[in-house]
């Protein structure tokens, strides 16, 4: 008789024991309390907090609990511009959503007849589609191909960019409109002289830039020496080559000017 009326208590204990968890999950997962009501978004500047939202499929009115936070993160991380982001739960009703966006850190083009801007940041991802805020005092670097948002520039042009930039005089960037990296021809720039004349600069590979550099400085300098009548009205200077080969401007242009 012991045995079975502690056999009933025990059964009775589970039966209270089990309708408590019951009741406790009707409480946290059916209650109101625990609905996300409130969001707060920190670090975005370039996209808004409703596009945020719908990125980590977030919608107010959904259990705390229930939220997957870890799979928002990494929906948030898929786009393009968001380099980091934290999602965060705060009981009873809040989230929090913390990112860190890209920033452009140069323009990049497929073709140098081609119109269409690529903000691409340090790390070489494409970020943007004619980026609203220019980059200004940066030239465009040109790769040649199709390039879309998201893609990731090969790191090695970047470390190319990056080479040939560090050897220019500040002044000398600036009087640069675009860069040029072509896997057959090479390393080639788009500089603009004291007369503001567009002269297309062919390096080649990265060998002897010092000496290079070098030749050309010389050669602008002498050019500048001159009478503006009297300055030579160049299309290209081809420093690939030994000795390096000027090609002036044609006949048909120079009358034209």
């Amino acid at each position: 008789m012991i045995r079975t009326r502690n056999f009933f208590e025990h059964k009775r204990v589970l039966l209270i024991l089990f309708c408590i968890f019951i009741l406790s999950q009707v409480i946290f997962f059916g209650s109101q309390y625990f609905t996300l009501k409130k969001v707060t978004v920190q670090g975005n500047k370039y996209i808004g907090n409703e596009e945020l939202m719908a990125a980590a499929n977030l919608e107010l009115g959904v259990n705390a609990f229930l939220f997957p936070a870890k799979k928002a993160e990494a929906r948030l991380k898929a786009l393009p511009r968001i380099k980091s982001a934290k999602v965060r739960i705060s009981l009873p009703s809040c989230v929090s959503i913390r990112v860190v966006e890209r920033t452009p850190f140069l323009l990049v083009a497929g073709d140098s007849s081609d119109t269409t801007w690529y903000g691409v940041d340090n790390e070489g991802i494409v970020i943007e589609k004619d980026p609203v805020e220019q980059i200004k005092d940066l030239p465009i670097l040109i790769i040649g191909g199709d390039i879309k948002v998201g893609d990731r520039i090969p790191f090695e042009y970047l470390k190319t960019y990056s080479g040939l930039l560090s050897k220019m005089f500040a002044e000398e960037v600036g009087r640069v409109s675009w860069v040029r990296i072509d896997p057959e021809e090479g390393l080639s720039y788009n500089y603009s002289d004291i007369d503001d004349n567009d002269i297309v600069v062919r390096l080649g590979d990265l060998s002897g830039l010092d000496k290079k550099f070098r030749i050309l400085r010389k050669y602008l300098e002498l050019e500048g020496k001159k009478d503006e009548k009297d300055r030579e009205q160049i299309e290209m200077i081809d420093l690939a080559n030994d000795p390096p080969v000027v090609k002036p401007k044609s006949n048909i242009e120079k009358k034209s000017k």
